[in-house]
C-alpha cells in the first residue's frame, strides 16, 4: 500500500474474491495489532459509512480490515487469509486479531478469531466484540454452539475473551450460555443507545484500538460479569475493564511471556514528516525499552518452606514485581505510537490546510465563496469527500430543472415487467396490482385492471392487495387499521396484518434503496431466517425485501398476545401535517 494512502480508508478484493476496506495508521511495525469488523445485514454501504467516519474522526494505531459478509462456511478461514495477507506486506509478526460483527455479522468475529487461533494456538488472549448480535451463527444458534466442546475449549485455552455490546432492554441468553461454557464474557449494556447507535458508538469510543492499548468508555456503559454462584449478572467497576491491562489482571490472565517477548523485539518507529527530531526522541525512549536491564535479568519462579507466611510470599512478590514491570514498559511502548500517531496527524492536517490554501487564493474561488447563496432548499452537502467546492447553483436554475423533472415525472409510463412482484419463491396468486401501478395489467379473461386507488383511500375488503405483492414506499409504511407496523431498530419494519382482531400475516420489510443492493441482500436473508422454524419465503420488487412467517407463528395466539412480543419497539404512526 502507498504511504499517501495511510491514515485513509481504500477498498481491494482478496484472491478469494472477498471485497474489503482497509485502514492502515501513519505508523505500522511488527507489533501492529489487527482489528476485523463485519457489516450487518443491511449491507455495507451504510454500516461502513458510520464505522469508518468513527475511526478517521478518532484516529487508530490499528490495521482496521472490514470484509463484506459472505455467508460462507469457510469465512473465518477467508478472512484470516486477508489478515495474513496483510501481515506479511506490512511485516507484522504479533499473532493476535481482535475481530467484530454487527447485527447479523456478528458471528463473523466469533468466527474469524477461532480460525485465528487454530492457526496460532500459542496466541495471547484474543478477544471478541459482538454489537448487538443477531448473527445466525452465534446469537440464534449459540446453544448449539455451546455444545461444540472442542470449539470451547479452544476459547477456553486462550482465555478468549467475549464483550457483547447490547441495549439495555436485551435479553441475557445469549452471554449467559457463553458464560456457563467458560468462557471469559464482559457484558456490556449500552445506556440510551439503539440498535444502530450500538455501532456508531463503539466506533466513535474507539473500542477497536482495545487490543493496542486503548481505553474502554465509561460514560453510558455498564459493564457486567456473571456470578455463577447466584446465576445472576453483576456489574463490576469499570476500573476493572478500562483497559487490557486491567481486564487481563481481573481474569487472572499471565501477560508475562507476551509482555517480554515484546519488549525483546521492540522495533524503532517512523513518522511521515521532514522534521525528525520527534522520531528520534520516540526511538531513544524505545531503545531504552529495549535494552533496560530488567530483560536480562534471570528471573526463575522460586518456592520456599517455612512454618511463618513471610518466606513463602516471597515468590508472589517477585512474580508480581516482574509482570507489574513488563506491563508499565509495555504501556511507555505503546504512548510512544501514540504520540507518532499524533504526530502524523498533525502533518497530515497542514497538508489538507496548505491545499485548501492553494485554492482559496484563486480569484474565482473567492468570487464564489462570497456570494451569497440563494433561497432555495438545498439537501446535499457542500463538500465533497476530498473538501472540494461544489459550484453554487443559481435559483433560476434549479426552478427550470424542477419545471422540466415534474413534466418528465407526469409523462412516465413505467413498463409492465417492473410493476410485476418477482419473488424469489414463486406465488400463484393472480391479483390485483399495487396502488403505485400506472398502467393497466391483464386479467384472467383479459379485462383491464381497476381503476388506481387513491392514496388516501384504504381499498375494501374485496380490492385487498395480497401481502405477497403489496410493496409501498417504505416512508410510507405506517400502522392502519388493518396493519400494525414497529420499527425494529432501524433496520427493518416489523408488519402485522389482521382483520376483525385475528392476525393474517406476519412480514419483516426492507428497504435497500437500490435494486441492486436487494438483490444482493435475498441470499444473505435466507441465509439469516433458515434456522426460524416459522420462515416461509423471501420476496423482492425493485429495491424492497420481504421476509414472509408461516402460519404456525400466530395461529394460537391473539392480536393482543403477539404485540405484547413487540411492546419494546416503536410503532410508526402515519405523520400529521406540520409534523
Amino acid at each position: 500500500m502507498n504511504e499517501d494512502t495511510r491514515g485513509k480508508f481504500i477498498e481491494r478484493t482478496s484472491e478469494d474474491g472477498v471485497r474489503y476496506a482497509i485502514y492502515v495508521p501513519e505508523n505500522v511495525n511488527a507489533d501492529t495489532q489487527v482489528f476485523t469488523y463485519v457489516h450487518g445485514s443491511g449491507g455495507p454501504s451504510g454500516d461502513w459509512r458510520n464505522s469508518q467516519n468513527g475511526v478517521l474522526e478518532h484516529g487508530s494505531d490499528s490495521i482496521i480490515i472490514m470484509p463484506t459478509m459472505t455467508w460462507s462456511s469457510d469465512w473465518g478461514k477467508k478472512t484470516m487469509k486477508i489478515v495474513n495477507d496483510v501481515k506479511q506486506e506490512y511485516g507484522i509478526t504479533n499473532t493476535t486479531v481482535s475481530a467484530s460483527g454487527f447485527s447479523m455479522g456478528g458471528f463473523c468475529g466469533y468466527e474469524t478469531v477461532l480460525e485465528n487461533i487454530r492457526q496460532n494456538p500459542d496466541a495471547e488472549p484474543q478477544t471478541v466484540f459482538f454489537i448487538d448480535d443477531y448473527g445466525r451463527g452465534t446469537y440464534y444458534g449459540y446453544e448449539n454452539a455451546v455444545k461444540d466442546q472442542e470449539v470451547m475449549q479452544t476459547f477456553k485455552d486462550n482465555q478468549t475473551i467475549f464483550f457483547l455490546y447490547e441495549p439495555s432492554g436485551k435479553g441475557a441468553g445469549q452471554a449467559t450460555a457463553y458464560a456457563k461454557a467458560g468462557i471469559n464474557v464482559i457484558r456490556v449494556k449500552c445506556v440510551g443507545q439503539d440498535h444502530v447507535g450500538i455501532n456508531k458508538k463503539f466506533f466513535q469510543n474507539g473500542v477497536y484500538d482495545f487490543q493496542a492499548g486503548g481505553m474502554l468508555p465509561s460514560e453510558n456503559y455498564v459493564y457486567q460479569i456473571y456470578n455463577n454462584e447466584t446465576g445472576k449478572w453483576e456489574e463490576i467497576p469499570y476500573e476493572n475493564v478500562a483497559n487490557k491491562d486491567a481486564l487481563y489482571e481481573y481474569f487472572n490472565i499471565d501477560t508475562f511471556v507476551s509482555n517480554m517477548n515484546r519488549l525483546y523485539t521492540l522495533p524503532d518507529i517512523t513518522i511521515k514528516s521532514s522534521n525528525k527530531a520527534l522520531e528520534t526522541y520516540l526511538n531513544a525512549i524505545r531503545r531504552e525499552l529495549r535494552n533496560t536491564t530488567f530483560l536480562t535479568a534471570n528471573f526463575n519462579e522460586a518456592s520456599f518452606d517455612s512454618t511463618t507466611k513471610v518466606p513463602t510470599t516471597i515468590p508472589d512478590i517477585i512474580t508480581e514485581y516482574f509482570t507489574m514491570t513488563s506491563s508499565l514498559l509495555n504501556s511507555i511502548a505503546n504512548k510512544t505510537v501514540s504520540i507518532a500517531r499524533i504526530a502524523g496527524e498533525i502533518e497530515l492536517l497542514d497538508k489538507n490546510m496548505a491545499s485548501r490554501l492553494e485554492n482559496i487564493n484563486s480569484e474565482d474561488e473567492l468570487y464564489s465563496i462570497a456570494q451569497p447563496i440563494p433561497q432555495v432548499p438545498i439537501t446535499d452537502q457542500i463538500t465533497t469527500e476530498d473538501d472540494e467546492m461544489i459550484p453554487i447553483i443559481k435559483e433560476e436554475d434549479i426552478k427550470e430543472e424542477t419545471t422540466e423533472q415534474d413534466t418528465t415525472k407526469q409523462q412516465e409510463v413505467v413498463p409492465e415487467k417492473e410493476q410485476e412482484v418477482v419473488p424469489i419463491i414463486p406465488v400463484t396468486k393472480e391479483e390485483p396490482t399495487t396502488e403505485d401501478t400506472k398502467t393497466e395489467q391483464p386479467t384472467e379473461n383479459n379485462k383491464p385492471s381497476k381503476p388506481e386507488q387513491s392514496t388516501t383511500q384504504e381499498p375494501t375488503t374485496e380490492d385487498k392487495i395480497p401481502i405477497e405483492e403489496d410493496f409501498p414506499k417504505y416512508e410510507e409504511l405506517y400502522s392502519t387499521d388493518d396493519k400494525i407496523v414497529y420499527n425494529y431498530n432501524d433496520e427493518y419494519k416489523v408488519v402485522i396484518h389482521h382483520e376483525d382482531g385475528k392476525i393474517t400475516g406476519v412480514e419483516h420489510y426492507y428497504d435497500y434503496k437500490t435494486t441492486e443492493d436487494a438483490t444482493t441482500a435475498v441470499e444473505q436473508l435466507k441465509l439469516e431466517y433458515k434456522d426460524n422454524e416459522n420462515f416461509d419465503q423471501v420476496i423482492q420488487k425493485d429495491q424492497y425485501v420481504k421476509v414472509l412467517f408461516k402460519e404456525d407463528i400466530y395461529k394460537d395466539m391473539t392480536l393482543d398476545q403477539f404485540k405484547e412480543n413487540y411492546k419494546d419497539l416503536e410503532e410508526v404512526l402515519e405523520k400529521k401535517e406540520g409534523e
